[in-house]
Parts: C-alpha cells; sequence; structure tokens
C-alpha cells in the first residue's frame, strides 16, 4: 500500500495524465470522475476504457449495417441502369427502322 504523503506526490505527478483523460472523457461527451487517490484514477480510467470500447463496437456494428445498406442500393442503381440502358437500345432500334407508310 502507498502512504498517504507518497500517494499525494504521486497525483501531483500524474495530475497531467488526468487531464488528459479528462479530455478523452470530453471527446465523447462523459464526465471523468473526479480522482483524488490512484485506486479513483485506476477505476475512472477503467470505466472511461469499456465505454470507449462499447463505443468503438457500436460504431463497427453500425458501419457494418451502413455497408449492407449502402450494397443493396448499389444493386438497385445497377438494375436500374441495366434496364434504362436497354430501353435506350430499344430506342434506338425503333428510331431506325424506316416506316414503311
Amino acid at each position: 500500500m502507498v502512504d498517504r504523503g507518497n500517494e499525494t506526490q504521486i497525483m501531483e505527478t500524474l495530475k497531467p495524465l488526468v487531464e488528459f483523460l479528462e479530455k478523452i472523457s470530453r471527446l465523447f461527451e462523459r464526465d471523468f470522475k473526479p480522482v483524488n487517490s490512484l485506486e479513483d484514477l485506476f477505476v475512472a480510467t477503467k470505466e472511461l476504457y469499456e465505454y470507449i470500447q462499447r463505443w468503438v463496437l457500436d460504431q463497427k456494428s453500425n458501419n457494418e449495417a451502413l455497408q449492407q445498406l449502402i450494397d443493396a442500393q448499389l444493386e438497385e442503381l445497377t438494375a436500374t441502369y441495366e434496364g434504362l440502358s436497354a430501353l435506350f437500345e430499344i430506342n434506338k432500334i425503333i428510331s431506325s427502322v424506316e416506316e414503311p407508310w
């Protein structure tokens, strides 16, 4: 166990780290719990890590779902393009035929 005097000195040394973790928390619109001890720092950092991990997995899942949607829409557009191309070809053939009347 770390004595109180030494822990206070360590916490002062780690103050830039705590400030950095607070900035990361704000990026994710989260509150970084107040840190008064090494144990508090560990708990708050662990909670932030777990939140970021869930967020990344959610983003990955959302990206995969969006990719599937984009792929489906691309298939639809491709089919529509092929249909329009066929219509233009038919129109070209019909317009090239001389009218017998």
